[in-house]
């Protein structure tokens, strides 16, 4: 007598889902999204969720997610108001009343939105309704860069497609105010799955700063499966804030894939705070000479919270420069993975590149797992990589203990030196100083723990 498997079930779950919801998925939907929904569902079908088999996935077992029966999202329930939204952790601190966009289980808000404060040549809105009246402008790019190739969940996210966000800004056109995406879970009695999608297209020599906050009702269970696609055309720059801030009972999966051409730059910023287990996938595909990548990322995690940082720094052309600086603080059983790679294909001649991911245990239970790599195929290049994995240090405590600071006081000192490195990348203010005064009650919240 044969049994199903946990994950084999929840591949058929998400399966009878699509099935259920195709009809209205491509009630309006071109024929080209059609085909790539179709393609999505059928690699899932094949590929189902990733399990510890495999290479990218050893470390992170995501049976919590596949033994958890969810439902599809819904609308947004009218409940969630500007109240609700008041009260996410980093909303309005970049830019108060700037340009906004809510997302409610998957779907745009539009009274909760501010769509103002634009040059009017920029789009900002909704996917389901450009999909509707201009699906020509964002064909080019919708599911280009993360489609159907990447591992289960990046497909279920795009089978699932239906509304997102769309930025495209014009050539040589600079904003000088944020822009915002909240993607919100409302934390239903049923647990739901979520699938948010944001495409960012940034025209030749246009400057564009995006805040992307996933963030869901406190102690309800939920899954969180986003994709953002970013697109830098030549000399544009793009500076990416990502805050994951999920209940500590969510399952988080996120991907971002960015395509750069030639003389491009975009920074990428990873936050990882929330979620029970959570997984992050970051790549740049750095495609034209002169193109300048930089990841920073932070986890700061306690309790039995699981994160997972994949990155890839794939250098497809000559002259190209990157740097990556991701840094973890773990305590109680908190388990973290960091696996970076730098990929310098043949002919990408002057490459210099720098990888850097160092963790900070404040455990003796928590773990820490870092491999960086190097894969080169050119020969005259300058690539570096390192990671370390600590505990704070003792002399450096002694130190400050010697010249009256309480042990308490010297512990958060070190710490926040220790964090720094990513916080100081950080060029807007206002958000830094929201993430450090998160990142302080999360080590309160430690220590209560600790002395209870």
């Amino acid at each position: 007598m044969s049994t199903t498997s946990p994950a084999a079930a929840a591949r058929d779950g998400f399966l009878q889902s699509y099935r259920q919801l195709a009809g209205e998925l491509d009630r309006s939907a071109p024929l080209w999204l059609r085909r790539m929904r179709q393609q999505a569902i059928e690699s899932f079908e094949e590929t189902g969720f990733p399990s510890p088999r495999d290479e990218q996935w050893r470390q992170t077992n995501v049976e919590p997610i596949t033994t958890t029966r969810f439902e599809p999202a819904g609308d947004g329930p009218s409940e969630v108001g500007a109240a609700t939204i008041g009260s996410v952790p980093f909303v309005n601190l970049a830019a108060p009343d700037g340009p906004r966009l809510v997302f409610v289980e998957g779907r745009l808000v539009r009274e909760l939105s501010e769509l103002d404060g634009l040059p009017p040549e920029v789009v900002l809105g909704s996917l389901a309704q450009i999909l509707r009246d201009h699906p020509e402008t964002i064909e080019p790019h919708l599911t280009r860069q993360a489609g159907r190739s990447e591992h289960g969940f990046a497909a279920l996210n795009t089978a699932f497609l239906a509304d997102g966000a769309v930025i495209l800004v014009p050539e040589a056109v600079k904003l000088e105010r944020p822009i915002e995406i909240v993607h919100l879970a409302s934390g239903a009695d049923q647990p739901r799955a979520v699938h948010p999608r944001t495409l960012v297209v940034a025209g030749a020599e246009s400057e564009l700063t995006l805040i992307e906050i996933h963030a869901g009702a406190a102690d309800k269970t939920y899954l969180s499966n986003g994709v953002t696609e970013l697109v830098a055309g030549p000399a544009a720059r793009i500076d990416h804030v990502r805050i994951q801030s999920d209940s500590h009972r969510a399952y988080h999966i996120g991907v971002v894939r960015a395509h750069q051409q030639r003389d491009s730059t975009i920074r990428s910023f990873s936050f990882n705070f929330g979620a029970a287990l959570a997984r992050h996938d970051v790549s740049a595909e750095l495609a034209g000479e002169g193109a300048h990548a930089a990841l920073f990322g932070l986890y700061v995690i306690g309790e039995r919270q699981h994160v997972d940082s994949h990155t890839v720094l794939d250098h497809a052309a000559a002259h190209c420069t990157s740097h990556e600086l991701y840094r973890g603080v773990l305590a109680d059983r908190a388990r973290s993975v960091f696996n970076g790679r730098i990929v310098v294909r043949e002919g990408a001649q002057k490459t210099d590149a720098v990888q850097s991911n160092a963790n900070l245990l404040l455990s003796d239970r928590a773990l820490a797992h870092s491999r960086p790599q190097l894969e080169i195929y050119a020969d005259d290049v300058r690539c570096t990589h390192g990671a370390t994995i600590g505990q704070l240090d003792a002399d450096a405590m002694f130190y400050l203990r010697a010249r009256g600071i309480g042990t308490r006081q010297a512990r958060e000192m070190l710490i926040h030196a220790f964090v720094a490195a990513v916080l100081d990348e950080l060029g807007c203010e206002p958000l830094r100083e929201g993430i450090e005064a998160a990142f302080s009650g999360r080590l309160a919240d430690e220590d209560r723990t600790a002395d209870e």
